[in-house]
């Protein structure tokens, strides 16, 4: 099983659940220390982590982490393409910034994808979770329209592409949180019926066991995003404003 963005947040608490439960866990980030840290952690409590550090938007990088995979555990069976970068503010309209946003978010699920099918392909069998955001089906009470852009990209992308790989004994989940307590969310002033990571990865973890193709968690964050759009605009921008903070990159 290969995690990116492991080193924090959603990925880190994916990767200890899973790792609880027998499973040999992948950790790609670029923080290394980190990387180490959670493999001694997950190592203690009985589990099995390898550490792959790298840049999920280095095509190279990816590549390479699956092919160190593949030579450790002779195989890769599951892809939880997590890492995700943040971003609001007057950056929105510099391209080289967007360029960079989407870089992660989308381009880096693809190069993970790109990386680890061949070995699904040949198996006859897989499963990807993509970790997309809740803010991907609010588009507009979104803080950061780059941010929800390139995760509603992903999701259009891996929900498409799951119809035809499912035909292949490949199945794809994709994932619609709604506020999760990560160090890129550490800057939002106001953060509605909020979640803790394990929290997140147990859901997530239980819609990867039983198939589904789409993850929507918590259903209420949805419903009230829902009604907020049909409030006026000076509203819903005032809305934005109180939870925009500092954006951050995952590892």
């Amino acid at each position: 099983m290969l995690i990116t963005g492991a080193s924090s947040g959603i990925g880190e608490a994916l990767a200890v659940e899973l790792a609880r439960l027998g499973a040999r866990v992948g950790l790609f980030a670029r923080r290394a220390d980190r990387l180490k840290r959670l493999a001694a952690r997950i190592e203690h409590d009985g589990g099995s982590a390898l550490v792959l550090p790298g840049d999920v938007a280095i095509r190279q990088d990816v590549h390479r982490a699956v092919e160190q995979m593949v030579a450790h555990w002779r195989t890769v069976d599951v892809l939880i393409a997590n890492a995700g970068r943040g971003m609001h503010g007057a950056a929105e309209t510099d391209a080289e910034a967007v360029r960079h946003v989407y870089s992660v978010n989308f381009l880096g699920a693809v190069n993970a994808l790109e990386a680890v099918l061949p070995w699904m392909r040949r198996q006859g069998r897989g499963h990807v979770a993509a970790i997309s955001s809740g803010t991907a089906l609010l588009p507009r009470l979104a803080a950061s329209p780059t941010y929800a852009s390139s995760k509603m990209a992903m999701g259009r992308y891996f929900e498409g592409l799951g119809r035809e790989l499912r035909a292949e004994g490949i199945f794809v989940t994709v994932v619609y949180p709604g506020f999760v307590r990560t160090e890129m969310t550490s800057g939002h002033k106001w953060m509605p019926f909020a979640l803790e990571p394990d929290e997140a990865a147990f859901l997530i973890r239980r819609g990867i066991e039983r198939g589904r193709r789409r993850v929507i968690f918590p259903r209420r964050t949805l419903w009230l995003g829902r009604i907020a759009q049909l409030a006026p605009l000076k509203v819903q921008l005032a809305g934005r404003r109180r939870y925009s903070g500092t954006p951050r990159k995952s590892p």
